[in-house]
């Protein structure tokens, strides 16, 4: 009886070495790694977008509600914005102009993010209209 059963010598199995596949499997190591960090830094930037939009609207209600209480007196005040808005702080100045019937109004907003604390402010002039 005849063995059909040949097995091939090893040297003639063509594929990749070690050193190849240990090469690619680097290269996509370091593509994932640098994919992974700009998705962190586009999380974090996301995140600070929302803050600075979230500011420039507290900003602009509390503007709101101190031109809805008339011709206000000068001077400054700060507050915060509740539970609603635990890392959002509030500063009002209102500076007299050269014009007695025209007071300028500055509300800033104070985001205070773990280390870091931002602000926006917005200015605008308020007359007295009597």
């Amino acid at each position: 009886m005849k063995d059909t059963n040949k097995s091939k010598p090893l040297n003639n199995i063509s594929g990749f070495s070690l050193l190849e596949i240990m090469i690619a499997v680097f290269i996509i190591a370091v593509a994932l790694s640098t994919i992974l960090y700009s998705e962190i830094l586009s999380l974090r930037a996301s995140a600070k977008i929302k803050n600075i939009d979230t500011a420039i609207f507290l900003a602009s209600s509390k503007m709101s509600e101190i031109e809805a209480e008339g011709f206000p007196p000068t001077g400054e005040k700060e507050g915060d914005f509740g539970n609603e808005f635990p890392a959002f702080k509030w500063k009002q100045r209102i500076i007299p102009t050269p014009n007695p019937s025209v007071r300028e109004l500055r509300v800033q907003v104070i985001i205070n993010e773990g280390n870091t604390e931002d602000r926006i402010e917005l200015i605008t002039y308020i007359a007295d209209l009597k």
